[in-house]
């Protein structure tokens, strides 16, 4: 553990897989409350956490006996599944209830609603769901966000909304677009009958485009 923390505290930037990474060495080695001291150490300076953080949080909670705590990952864990099974199944009231309900809303909760809505016509509100995910100051949007706000994009025919998003990935959030996000781009400016803009996008690829990007351009 002690070339672990060398290498932790030699890191420039602490986020989030560098502080599982410290909080898993420490359950590993069987420091329960070493590895519940990291992770409040990292929700004081905002590093929200992924589920495989909170998986090893639960298990140094479990060996603390601190069950309180060890029941508030669990029903975290529980709620954010429900959130992305209510949403992806069409569910969408079922899902804003789980959401609303929901004391901590992380990237995995806010991608997840607004994915399921994208995907199943509710387009308008999955892109008024982000803004509200981005007015939230503890999260930040990741590439599979993207993909469901483009999705949601293309399925309302925002054309200038979508480009807007798509730059605003790169720009702003520093995200570097995968053939998913160009798939979707292709597919918002050919539903708008924008086909030789499409096909630039193709060719400007810095990737060999898949059979999907080809069958929406």
């Amino acid at each position: 553990m002690k070339s672990g923390l060398k290498v932790f505290d030699e890191i420039p930037k602490w986020n989030v897989v560098a502080w599982t990474n410290l909080i898993a060495g420490y359950v590993n080695n069987d420091c329960a409350t070493e590895a519940i001291r990291v992770f409040k150490d990292m929700e004081s300076l905002n590093v929200e956490p992924n589920e495989i953080t909170l998986v090893h949080v639960l298990v140094a909670w479990a060996r603390s006996r601190d069950l309180v705590f060890a029941n508030w990952v669990m029903i975290h864990l529980c709620q954010i599944a429900l959130v992305d099974m209510y949403a992806k199944s069409g569910e969408a009231k079922s899902a804003r209830k789980v959401f609303s309900d929901l004391k901590r809303k992380d990237t995995m909760a806010w991608t997840s609603m607004i994915i399921g809505l994208a995907m199943h016509g509710h387009g308008e509100e999955a892109l008024s769901t982000f803004k509200r995910m981005q007015e939230d100051a503890t999260v930040s949007p990741d590439q599979i966000t993207y993909i469901g706000v483009l999705c949601a994009c293309s399925h309302v025919g925002l054309v200038e909304k979508g480009r807007r998003h798509f730059t605003e990935m790169i720009n702003v959030y520093g995200i570097e677009p995968t053939i998913e996000h160009y798939g979707c781009m292709v597919d918002l400016l050919s539903r708008a009958g924008h086909f030789e803009e499409a096909e630039r996008l193709v060719e400007q690829m810095p990737m060999q485009p898949n059979i999907a990007v080809w069958g929406d351009s």
